[in-house]
């Protein structure tokens, strides 16, 4: 083979390596996403599954280095690797619905930690192993084909840092193009073909004279042998992705936590890689191992010291990129990436670099850089279990930072004790200067009562300056607390109220407790409930919840563990099952609101049932709602719509399966005869049969009418995920309008709620029809009061006042109202006028106005626009 031709093979093979680079994190990536589906979302699933996927890379690399180097032809092996990976990656499509449906029922609900890290960790290594370990050995049989058509041995920087650039790349394309697109299926299928076209260009090109080819050998002069290279390379493989666990983590304490905020943090850490092997390559050469190795290991331990000093101030860097780039989605994920690369790029640089020194020094002519490959990786899928499970929430994410400072001082050779002892002394600093990498902040004028850094998140309960307490997770996330029962309440009654005679309930999601404890009101009730986050659950002593409600917190059940996950595990059926306000773009969310979870727990209903998903109206835009209710409808044809309260600054929804009895008038008596239960439904403004019924929405007809035709959410196509993050990444959207929306095209007949009956359910029809018109034009006139429009907010509840008498609050609030200096004397008075034709003889309308700032609550009242 001529040298012209040898170059152009030598730039075809790079081309392809970069593509199979975007093809292997893809994969990574989407068997990560499908395997939560069945495994769950909690930390060790997530760790068991990488560490499962860098295994199977490990066993690849090792096994097949020795053959691979000793073949007359390397291209050859490099293309029928690609062959197996893309068929390989098509049979995953068949099995891994299949595989993630046994491995619920051998992970079981309550798993002992090591059972449910050791199931999770096998069922993907072996069902991957052909793929993986076919990976594994694409990058020996890649850099021995390179050699030969370089005529240097020297190619391993170089190689590495393009695969790595691929593996950005597929990062990003996978995240953002890729599965919003095209779903897991043709994502793999899509990545599949990729593979068939780097086998087919590496086999019609670079290795198509590839015999003819010698093979080039490069040795440091004086780099170590045996275990000690090899305890080097296992080491940094061990800090390395423990560095990258521990940041993201801490990160994940200022970032939205989307699914864009994990391709963020994800592709800096690469694109870092993937620059120090490039500048090893180019700049940093030669034939001298320890000098070198000394540099890099000083400039990881500098890097990764620095990026302790910037991760305190995340808040501030992430606010003010955001102020840079904007509120929108692409000003948002700027932001997202700007951070992680003020963190990321220097140590993931100087990590690349070192990297690459230690495997070309691994490099013989009989093989090495597979050894040397599977040995980082054993380390780094070791790194999940020993930074990510046992040192974070033992120790938190500053410490375990400064052990991975610590742990590259140790690599430091022993003829450099003056610079281990300097470098040392700097770290040791650290340790005791560094500010904590606890981000939380209290609300203005409150406090942290506690903090908890778990495995999965960071939880802390926080005080505002009354003292009302609430509970914050990973300072993102804020669950209601003291002061934000009343909805809460609500969100467990409603549905119970409308099961006839439940025995036993099941809540999915725990928040700040207080929904599932409201249940426990119900005396024979038994009430269960799973909750994802351990810390969630430890810390709900801490909140008071207020003089309204005397919990008997003992009375729940709970159940640590993946909401999906469980609900498929268990054998256990209920009458009632409420799911919480799972935030869409918060990632994993999205798993929740698919068709197979609302089938599955169709399954876990008793015969006639109920299930109630909350929607939070306020954390989605129209599209998505619509979206959710498309899927919802595809699984329970005859569901209806209810609202939690009468709000439209944080408007919950409920989607209820189907109506599960006779409704109508006299419903609320019969199912509250308990004396203490009426009480506590008092609190939360549930006296009657207008106020549970009141709450109506929306038929099955008019939900399907608002929602229209178009795509479900499903596991294969998980839309929710990539699309809800839109509308949570753009402060400026308002909190209301799809409530509006779906009010303006229900209708607000309740005839399809009500059971069929003679006169004296059509007249209490009729009534309740009155009532929920009332309600529309109540929340019209909050809308109205939001916009500063106060005449059409008087007209507004004057209008909903006169329309139903059954309707308090109107007249409530247009009562505070007469008190509120924003209105003029004369607006005053026609106010007061007319409040006075509507209710002659009421005792509540004040005689003359008195002018004081609005209680904003009704005083003493209590009504669901609390």
């Amino acid at each position: 083979m001529d040298a012209t031709r040898q170059r152009n093979g030598l730039g075809a093979l790079r081309l392809i390596f970069l593509a199979s680079g975007v093809a292997g994190l893809g994969y990574q990536v989407s068997w990560l996403r499908q395997f939560s589906v069945g495994i769950g979302h909690e930390l060790p699933s997530a760790m068991a599954v990488v560490s499962a996927f860098l295994a199977g890379l490990a066993l690849g690399a090792f096994l097949l280095d020795k053959r691979i180097s000793a073949s007359a032809r390397p291209g050859a092996w490099y293309a029928g690797l690609e062959v197996g990976i893309g068929l390989w990656s098509l049979v995953t499509i068949l099995i891994l619905p299949e595989l993630n449906d046994a491995v619920v029922r051998w992970i079981g609900i309550d798993p002992s930690p090591w059972r449910h890290w050791s199931l999770a960790f096998a069922l993907p290594f072996l069902a991957l192993l052909p793929a993986t370990m076919a990976m594994g050995g694409t990058f020996p049989a890649m850099e021995r084909l390179a050699a030969r058509l370089s005529g240097s041995g020297r190619n391993v920087a170089s190689l590495y840092a393009i695969n790595t650039a691929g593996a950005l790349l597929g990062t990003l394309g996978i995240t953002h193009f890729l599965l919003p697109s095209l779903g897991s299926g043709l994502t793999l299928g899509a990545l599949a073909l990729v593979n068939f076209a780097c086998a087919a260009a590496t086999w019609f090109g670079p290795s198509r004279d590839e015999r003819e080819l010698v093979d080039s050998d490069f040795q440091f002069v004086d780099a170590p042998s045996g275990w000690r290279l090899g305890a080097l390379v296992f080491s940094t493989g061990l800090f390395g992705i423990g560095f990258e666990i521990l940041a993201v983590r801490t990160m994940g304490q200022v970032l939205e936590n989307t699914v864009y905020s994990f391709a963020s943090g994800l592709s800096m850490y690469l694109a870092g890689t993937a620059l120090g092997a490039a500048i090893y390559s180019r700049f940093l050469g030669g034939d001298r191992f320890q000098a070198r190795l000394v540099q890099l290991l000083t400039a990881v331990v500098c890097a990764v010291a620095l990026a302790l000093l910037i991760l305190p101030a995340s808040t501030r860097i992430y606010a003010g990129s955001v102020g840079l780039f904007g509120m929108a989605q692409a000003g948002a994920v700027l932001s997202e990436l700007s951070l992680a690369a003020a963190v990321f790029l220097l140590p993931a640089a100087c990590m690349g670099a070192l990297f690459s020194h230690l495997v070309q020094a691994a490099r013989r002519s009989t093989g090495g850089v597979g050894r040397a490959m599977a040995t980082n990786l054993l380390g780094g899928a070791l790194a999940s279990l020993a930074f990510g499970l046992l040192l974070l929430p033992e120790f938190g994410a500053g410490v375990g930072l400064v052990v991975v400072c610590a742990g590259y001082l140790v690599l430091m050779p022993r003829q450099n004790l003056e610079r281990t002892g300097l470098l040392g002394a700097v770290v040791a600093g650290l340790f005791f200067l560094s500010p904590p990498l606890r981000l939380v902040a209290p609300p203005p004028g409150g406090r942290v009562i506690a903090y908890e850094e778990g495995v999965l998140a960071a939880v802390a309960v926080v005080a505002d300056a009354g003292g009302n307490r609430a509970i914050k997770v990973n300072d993102r996330f804020t669950m209601g607390g003291s002061a934000r029962g009343f909805a809460e309440w609500r969100e467990a009654h409603l549905p119970i109220l409308l099961h006839p005679e439940p025995q036993n309930a099941l809540f999915l999601g725990v928040g700040a407790g207080a929904t599932a404890q409201a249940a426990t009101l119900y005396p024979e009730l038994a009430v269960e409930a799973v909750e994802l986050i351990p810390e969630v659950v430890k810390l709900l002593p801490l909140l008071d919840t207020g003089p309204d409600q005397r919990w008997v917190r003992s009375a729940v059940r709970y159940h640590l563990a993946d909401a999906r996950r469980y609900v498929r595990a268990s054998e256990q059926t209920y009458d009632v099952i409420v799911a919480d306000l799972y935030q869409p773009a918060r990632d994993g969310s999205g798993a929740l609101y698919t068709t197979e979870h609302f089938r599955a727990i169709a399954e876990r209903l008793n015969s006639g049932g109920l299930f109630c998903q909350w929607l939070p109206l306020y954390q989605m835009d129209r599209e998505v709602l619509a979206l959710i209710v498309r899927t919802f409808l595809d699984v329970y044809p005859d569901a209806f719509a209810c609202m939690a309260h009468f709000n439209l600054n944080t408007p919950i929804l409920g989607l209820f399966s189907q109506p599960v009895g006779d409704y109508g008038e006299g419903w609320f008596d019969r199912r509250t005869v308990d004396f203490q239960l009426k009480r506590g439904l008092e609190v939360a403004a549930l006296r009657d049969d207008f106020d549970l019924f009141g709450c109506f929405v929306a038929s099955a007809a008019e939900l399907a009418a608002f929602a229209g035709p178009g795509a479900l959410n499903t596991d294969d196509h998980p839309r929710v995920v990539f699309e809800a993050p839109r509308f949570a990444y753009d402060k400026r959207n308002d909190t209301f309008g799809r409530m509006l929306a779906l009010l303006e095209a229900s209708g607000g007949d309740p005839a399809p709620l009500l059971s069929e009956g003679g006169a004296a359910l059509e007249e209490f029809g009729g009534r309740l029809g009155s009532y929920l018109k009332a309600r529309d034009l109540y929340l019209k006139s909050t809308q109205a009061a939001l916009a500063g429009e106060v005449d059409r907010q008087v007209d507004l509840l004057l209008e909903s006042s006169a329309l139903s008498p059954d309707f308090e609050t109107s007249f409530v609030v247009a009562i505070e109202l007469s008190h509120s200096p924003a209105l003029t004397k004369a607006a005053t008075e026609r106010l007061l006028g007319r409040l006075r034709e509507l209710r002659p003889g009421d005792t509540r309308i004040p005689v003359e106005p008195v002018k004081r700032p609005s209680s904003g609550d009704g005083g003493n009242h209590r009504h669901p626009s609390r």
